[in-house]
């Protein structure tokens, strides 16, 4: 099957101070960490959407081929919903055999490549449209859509992402458990947490 991966990286949080895509992550930084992360699984293609300080983030990125498609979001502001659009939208007019895109973030640095592998083996079964990953009593992303209803990603246009297209379908989503991996940063505080604990043991 052909699967594409979006990475998205173009919000930025007026909580942080810093950009926090370049935020110090392992050997490098959370949105190469998490761009490695992704590469582990071998998709097809591989687009990320940058928008808020792009210009200081692209020049830090480091590929190590050309599966990779960088785009901007001009229209970043209106929220995760409208990256969402504009990154679903290019796969779909540059991908024509892609059979499911997996939606991911740019600052879960938790997420492995095992748990996104779990992902698109779970798609591969063809049995459900959407597999999502599910925390404290709900289900986002990560999420693997089919291409089916990916014409309904490109609709999106605000900063609810795709909630209700995950609660239109929710009697044809497959449901896994990232409870553990699922740590958002969206304050100095979460990121000095996460960062000391995963970084001095």
């Amino acid at each position: 099957m052909n699967i594409a991966v979006v990475v998205l990286a173009a919000g930025q949080s007026s909580r942080m101070g810093k950009i926090k895509q370049l935020l110090p992550w392992k050997d490098s930084f959370l949105l190469q960490h998490a761009l490695r992360t992704v590469k582990e699984v071998d998709p097809d293609q591989l687009v990320l959407v940058l928008g808020a300080n792009s210009d200081k983030i692209r020049p830090m990125l480091h590929f190590d081929d050309e599966t990779y498609d960088v785009i901007e979001n001009p229209t970043w502001e209106k929220g995760l919903g409208n990256s969402i659009s504009i990154g679903v939208g290019h796969v779909l007019s540059t991908n024509h055999a892609v059979d499911g895109i997996l939606i991911c973030l740019g600052d879960q640095p938790l997420i492995t490549s095992v748990y996104l592998q779990r992902l698109i083996d779970q798609f591969k079964t063809k049995k459900y449209s959407i597999i999502a990953s599910s925390y404290t009593n709900r289900v986002g992303v990560p999420a693997i859509f089919n291409r089916s209803i990916c014409h309904e990603l490109v609709q999106l246009n605000s900063d609810t992402g795709a909630k209700d297209i995950l609660l239109a379908y929710k009697d044809d989503i497959l449901r896994l458990d990232a409870q553990e991996l699922l740590e958002d940063i969206d304050t100095p505080e979460e990121y000095e947490k996460l960062y000391q604990r995963f970084h001095n043991t």
